[in-house]
């Protein structure tokens, strides 16, 4: 009977330390779903709500993101590996989600290739894009490079985002719902 007892305590002592540490390491990694905090972000108009849902299996890894305005939203679906190799990814066209705004649109058929790298295990990854968009003035390539790291916690995932076409870096807080 004391050993049971014992059992129970050390039980009661892990399931208490499992919820004051923020639960087990799966809900401190990437996957999840994931809603925008426009006020520690960096400017999104038109789109007042993000929506990114982080899924993974083994190493390929597949990100949903809606991005919602008034009574329009768009959506994109990208999954690729990490590790190092290039997977590519047909975009949905017409309208280039990221800045609505500049009337940069996606050509039908155009392929987004995606290096992805972990920089620290399930918890901070960084993804290299590369693309063709089709402006006023022409034909661009873009390539975007992105470093998504969650927090200690796991409860913000922060993501910043390089653009060859931009002299600034972009910040993304999310927080996870």
């Amino acid at each position: 009977m004391r050993h049971l007892g014992k059992q129970l305590g050390v039980a009661v002592l892990l399931s208490g330390v499992l919820i004051l540490s923020g639960g087990c390491a799966r809900h401190r990694d990437l996957t999840g779903t994931w809603q925008l905090d426009r006020t520690k972000s960096s400017d999104t108009d038109p789109w007042r709500k993000i929506v990114l849902k982080i899924e993974r299996d083994g190493q390929k890894l597949t990100l949903h993101k809606r991005w919602s305005a008034s009574r329009y939203s768009q959506e994109r679906t990208l999954t690729f590996t990490v590790g190092g190799d290039t997977s590519k990814v047909e975009l949905p066209a017409p309208k280039w989600p990221e800045t609505p705004h500049l009337g940069v649109w996606v050509k039908p058929g155009t392929v987004d290739k995606i290096v992805a790298t972990w920089l620290k295990p399930s918890r901070s990854l960084q993804t290299v894009e590369t693309y063709p968009l089709q402006t006023s003035q022409g034909e661009i390539v873009l390539q975007v490079r992105k470093t998504y790291q969650v927090s200690e916690n796991g409860k913000t995932l922060t993501v910043t985002e390089e653009r060859s076409t931009r002299p600034n870096k972009f910040t993304f807080v999310y927080v996870r719902k």
